[in-house]
């Protein structure tokens, strides 16, 4: 799919590395979960063949809105594809074509639901995530890589907390 997506870049767009989450830095991406008492650890690591993506979200949509005119708040309601173009159609009734569609729309994606062939295969989870970025540095920047180069869950469920009876 990747290599994919690498044909299907304009010349005039730059180098898709420009999304990695990690820059400056160049790690490989690692992703790990641990318990909540940290006695077990799950995770994976990228190998450095580029097949596996973290993009930092800022730097993924600048870098899609390279040499495009965005327009924000459209609800996508029909996908069609015919030969090698895709029409997305939208509530307001305007359309627009192209030869890549990226569907980031949430949970609810009408992207997915045209490439599953209308079935929903997301449930809500019995679950929350807390998710933010920061900036670090020195010691509290080494500890956090420890720990995984990309990103990290701490397993912290209700039958794992503290009572306060």
């Amino acid at each position: 799919m990747l290599d994919e997506l690498d044909a299907s870049i304009p010349d005039d767009m730059p180098s898709r590395d420009l999304v990695n989450h990690l820059l400056p830095l160049k790690f490989h991406y690692g992703f790990a979960w641990y318990r909540h008492d940290r006695t077990e650890k799950l995770g994976v690591r990228d190998d450095g063949s580029g097949k596996f993506i973290r993009a930092n979200r800022a730097r993924l949509r600048k870098w899609l809105a390279t040499n495009m005119p965005i327009q924000y708040g459209k609800h996508a309601v029909r996908i069609e594809e015919n030969r090698n173009v895709v029409t997305a159609h939208f509530e307001d009734g305007t359309s627009a074509s192209g030869d890549i569609l990226i569907g980031a729309e949430g949970p609810y994606s009408p992207t997915r639901k045209y490439l599953l062939e209308g079935r929903d295969v997301i449930r809500k989870p019995c679950q929350g995530i807390i998710n933010g970025e920061v900036t670090l540095s020195g010691s509290d920047m080494e500890g956090q890589l420890e720990m995984a180069h990309s990103c990290y869950l701490v397993d912290v469920s209700p039958s794992h907390t503290a009572s306060h009876d």
